[in-house]
């Protein structure tokens, strides 16, 4: 089955005056673009781009009263984990100064086909640890539920009353809901398969996991930023780095304190004037004044990306 592109609704939303809005509607349009246009690698890698934009547009709209201190630094980390993909891919055009002559927009292109194996990589790592025996089995196995039943017996009614009903799912239906999700995933697996075949992106896949077996057996999944400059002989870059590189550097603190919250190894807790309470939201708090411009400029970004998106025939 050739791939191509699904594209957004024709009618455009009503934008109106919030920021968030604005720039959902600048996601889309950025979207709408590709109308027509035959799926390439760096199509694809610009798309998984603008749809990590849109979701953050999305994120950003919510009601400013159910803002929480997590949901904001949920937000703040991706914005900036975002930023710094952009900007890694966008360093060619920096260095030109704009200019998107000959050697930046091949650099620029490559790094755009480098991030969508990137991306499949990390997502097919995940989908295979999903469909191991082991995790399946901690996915549907009956014993926990049945020896909590076991164990409450007519205290049962009064545990559910708290904490809500105990699932109690019969061996078919476990069995049942186990092939469903072996399914979905194998499914998922196929459409990245797909996604490296046709594109020709197998070669550059192996060469990947080469250059980043050794680097994820001492640390984590390298971030797109560090992969880079694995790649060109280099070591992994800290979050530090990266921001400062990006021209983030003021941001690294909120990077550091999103991250504290986000891991929950922070306390969590205010402390003024010698009083100690929940560190919580207040009512009247947004993240759209701090972050919308960081993702307009994201977005700004990748609307100067489209121009190497021209095939090269």
């Amino acid at each position: 089955m050739a791939l191509r592109f699904d594209l957004p609704p024709s009618d455009e939303p009503d934008a109106g005056s919030d920021p968030a809005d604005l720039a959902l509607a600048s996601g889309l349009r950025l979207w709408a673009g590709l109308r027509d246009a035959s799926v390439t690698a760096e199509r694809l890698a610009w798309l998984s781009l603008v749809a990590k934009a849109l979701d953050l547009a999305q994120l950003f709209r919510v009601d400013p009263a159910s803002t929480s201190k997590l949901g904001h630094a949920a937000g703040h980390r991706l914005v900036l984990e975002l930023h710094a993909q952009v900007h890694e891919i966008c360093r060619p055009l920096v260095r030109s100064g704009g200019k998107l002559d000959g050697d930046a927009r091949a650099d620029s292109r490559s790094r755009l086909r480098l991030y969508l194996v990137w991306c499949i990589r990390n997502e097919s790592q995940l989908l295979s640890e999903l469909g191991s025996r082991s995790t399946l089995e901690d996915l549907f196995e009956p014993a926990t539920a049945r020896r909590l039943i076991a164990d409450l017996g007519e205290a049962r009614t009064d545990y559910e009353q708290v904490y809500g009903q105990i699932p109690e799912d019969s061996d078919q239906e476990l069995a049942l809901d186990r092939t469903r999700f072996e399914a979905e995933v194998r499914s998922r697996r196929r459409d990245l398969e797909q996604v490296l075949e046709e594109l020709g992106l197998s070669p550059l896949r192996d060469a990947l996991a080469r250059a980043l077996t050794g680097e994820e057996t001492r640390n984590a999944t390298p971030t797109f930023p560090s992969t880079v400059r694995i790649l060109d002989g280099g070591g992994s870059a800290s979050a530090r780095r990266q921001l400062r590189e990006a021209s983030l550097g003021f941001a690294y603190p909120a990077y550091s304190a999103a991250s504290l919250r986000l891991h929950g190894s922070g306390l969590g807790l205010s402390i003024r004037l010698g009083m100690i309470s929940p560190d919580l939201a207040e009512r009247a708090s947004t993240p759209a004044s701090e972050l919308v411009p960081l993702l307009n400029d994201i977005l700004h970004r990748l609307a100067i990306l489209e121009s190497v998106l021209v095939d090269d025939a």
